[in-house]
């Protein structure tokens, strides 16, 4: 801020900027040049009050647009750290506020400064400063006493196109290098996926809400079969149970009727005697049988023996009955 009153005052800069911020002064900006009227030899009294007092003015215009300083500040420190291209840097940011501020001051505020000055020169021949006017001069822009310096309206209008400038400079690319149209297009295609997002949604949620209505079925369904299984158990279970009675009531039965029939027997004695009868019967039939037979081998050898005889003795036995005995004895 001293350094910009002190190159308005037609000094040499006290803080030198860089080479670029200078660059853009000297291609820019004619307003921080070192004028040709003002010398650079020493001012007189007049000269200096003079020049003070534009100082002072310009010190206060500064304050007022402080806030536009600090506005380019955030915006270039935001720019540098996004590492956005050279256009949207500090330097060139901070430059064209300057510029911007110089066409504001150069069409607004010299004017003033220049009816100021003579104001206060001519005063000066009528009467000395007011102390209060002077207090009222250092509390700019809201003096508590005197008249004071009534604040420039023609700066706040420059402040206002910086600030709608800076806006339209650093507004996101993305947004500003797309077609209405495209976008207005890109909005409807937006609100149509949504839409189709939503049912989307709402068709899942619905079949969700279905699968588990089914899921709810068949887990009854399930429970219903397993009832119906269990109950099926019981009723085997009954079955199984009466069959085993059945059978244990007609074991009871036969058992008994068995017992029965061996004490009848037992009683009686058919059987033991039947037995006793088979096997009496079948050994003296055996026993005949080989009885019989031997007495016919014994008839048959006696026979052969006295048919010997017989020959011997020359005479052919022609008796019927050796011969019947003869022929059972070859059958036999």
């Amino acid at each position: 801020m001293l350094c910009a009153c002190a190159m308005a005052l037609g000094h040499p800069p006290i803080c030198p900027p860089s080479r670029s911020m200078l660059t853009s002064f000297s291609q820019r900006t004619h307003l921080f040049q070192p004028s040709p009227a003002w010398p650079a030899t020493p001012l007189s009294a007049q000269e200096a009050s003079r020049n003070r007092l534009a100082a002072l003015l310009l010190l206060r215009l500064f304050q007022s647009a402080s806030w536009g300083r600090l506005l380019v500040l955030q915006k270039g420190q935001l720019e540098t750290e996004k590492e956005s291209p050279p256009a949207a840097s500090f330097g060139v940011l901070h430059c064209s506020a300057w510029t911007c501020l110089s066409k504001s001051l150069q069409c607004n505020v010299l004017n003033e400064l220049r009816q100021r000055i003579g104001e206060e020169e001519q005063s000066r021949y009528k009467k000395p400063i007011a102390a209060a006017a002077v207090h009222a001069s250092l509390e700019f822009p809201n003096p508590k006493s005197g008249r004071g310096i009534s604040p420039n309206r023609g700066s706040f209008v420059g402040l206002g196109s910086l600030a709608c400038w800076l806006f339209q400079a650093t507004w996101d690319r993305r947004l500003a290098g797309k077609d209405s149209r495209n976008e207005r297009r890109c909005q409807a295609l937006g609100s149509i996926f949504r839409r189709r997002e939503g049912r989307r949604k709402g068709r899942d949620r619905k079949r969700e809400k279905e699968r588990e209505t089914e899921r709810g079925k068949q887990k009854e369904r399930g429970k219903e079969r397993e009832r119906e299984r269990k109950r099926e158990r019981e009723r085997e279970k009954e079955r199984e149970k009466e069959r085993r009675e059945k059978e244990k009531k007609k074991g009871k039965k036969e058992k008994e009727r068995e017992r029965k029939k061996r004490d009848r027997q037992r009683k009686t004695g058919w059987k033991e005697g039947r037995e006793r009868k088979k096997e009496g019967g079948r050994e003296e039939k055996v026993n005949e049988v080989y009885e019989w037979m031997d007495g016919w081998i014994d008839r048959y050898m006696e026979v052969g023996r006295e048919g010997e005889r017989e020959k011997r003795r020359g005479r052919n036995d022609t008796n019927p009955s050796f011969r019947r005995l003869f022929e059972t004895a070859q059958a036999i």
